[in-house]
């Protein structure tokens, strides 16, 4: 327990060296399988993070995930600037896969909704929140093109505040061929596999089968799969929830529709769902702690999201408003410079406008007696203490 220094390599730099991180670790983490895993925070940021290290370096499968992982988070840090990551997918901080024991640092925002972080019944603000994340978080996924096919509440986090969809170690290119099972969540949440006649490949649907899912639990308590086994088939498990989603609240019938009892190239996308959001009223309401769990954000990064957002708005209504040069139409344009003479000048560039040039000459700057009296009276007054100052 305490600050340890770590040199990692950090995603989206190609061919740049280590990079050495001060990380404030609780313990000496837990063994998870084949890894070892450890919690901190980074002192840049105060990012909390998630240590991964592979212990058990003769596994090859877990190195190749280890590796797997570090690829798919680099590209997702290729896809946006760090300013710009969305919250709501983990971010590969940095780390070594050809060290001789493996590693990765990813952002860990919260802990794992299957810990009990939530519970229904849910408030508005908690569903408004969750329901947000969770689409928002897929829609960032998917743009970037990836499909994470471990999509389960083992794997989506919640902090009190919002969700957060974490573990890339099994995510593919979307479109990537693949043996069946193609999602590898543990039941009830696994998305069914395509059809018998139908190739095998990665599809952002199944991601949103499964996330809806678990929406559908802790919105209305009813856990998939009941009644159906241990381990019921994911195409059964759809049915069933299917024919409980019409006796649900409309809103949550709405919200879920498309999702459940039809074909995957019949199955509503993530851009579906986040469309929808507005349509719903399920607006994301303002930062908020939940009772239940007493870890929040930085204050520091609330206050530069928030100066961050506004100039990003005010950004927007300055370009809303300034003023454009028109266009001529061609009968008004000069003609062309015959051939051989020297090109016309160009026009002032506030021509159109509804503004003056800058003077070429600036008037001499005149101040009036009192304006001179007083800073005089300035001048002589910091004289007067800087001499006291020295006697003193």
């Amino acid at each position: 327990m305490g600050w340890e220094t770590v040199g990692m390599h950090s995603p989206g730099r190609r061919g740049s060296g280590p990079v050495e991180f001060d990380i404030f670790f609780d313990d000496d983490g837990q063994v998870v399988g084949s890894y070892r895993e450890r919690i901190g925070r980074t002192r840049m940021n105060n990012e909390r993070v998630l240590m991964r290290v592979l212990i058990n370096t003769a596994d090859q499968t877990a190195k190749a995930r280890l590796e797997n992982e570090w690829a798919v988070g680099d590209r997702l840090c290729l896809a946006w600037p760090e300013t710009e990551y969305p919250d709501q997918l983990s971010r590969l901080v940095g780390g070594n896969i050809q060290a001789a024991m493996p590693f990765v640092v990813v952002t860990r925002r919260g802990e794992p909704i299957s810990g009990g972080t939530l519970r229904h019944p849910l408030s508005d603000v908690q569903t408004s929140a969750l329901v947000d994340g969770v689409f928002r978080g897929l829609f960032s996924l998917h743009s970037a093109g990836i499909v994470c096919r471990t999509i389960s509440p083992d794997t989506v986090l919640w902090d009190g505040n919002a969700a957060q969809l974490s573990s890339f170690a099994d995510a593919v290119v979307a479109t990537t061929p693949l043996q069946r099972p193609v999602s590898l969540a543990p039941a009830p949440w696994r998305a069914p596999d395509p059809r018998p006649n139908t190739a095998a490949t990665a599809d952002p649907r199944d991601d949103v089968f499964s996330a809806c899912l678990m929406l559908f639990w802790l919105l209305t308590g009813f856990r998939p799969g009941t009644g159906l086994g241990p381990d019921p088939e994911p195409a059964a498990v759809g049915e069933a929830v299917a024919e409980l989603l019409e006796q649900q609240e409309p809103v949550v019938t709405r919200l879920l529709r498309g999702v459940f009892g039809v074909p995957q190239d019949k199955r509503v996308t993530a851009r579906d769902l986040v469309t929808g959001l507005k349509v719903l009223g399920l607006t994301v309401p303002g930062d908020f702690v939940d009772p239940r769990w007493d870890q929040t954000r930085s204050s520091a990064t609330a206050e530069f999201r928030e100066e961050y957002q506004a100039l990003v708005l005010a950004q927007r209504e300055f370009l809303a408003t300034a003023p454009v040069r028109p266009v001529r139409p061609p009968s008004q344009l000069p003609p062309p410079a015959a051939a051989g003479s020297r090109p016309a000048d160009p026009e002032p560039v506030w021509d159109g406008l509804d503004i003056e040039p800058y003077p070429a000459s600036r008037p001499p700057i005149r101040l009036s007696p009192i304006a001179l009296l007083g800073i005089a009276s300035v001048v002589l007054a910091v004289a007067v203490l800087i001499v006291v100052m020295v006697l003193v």
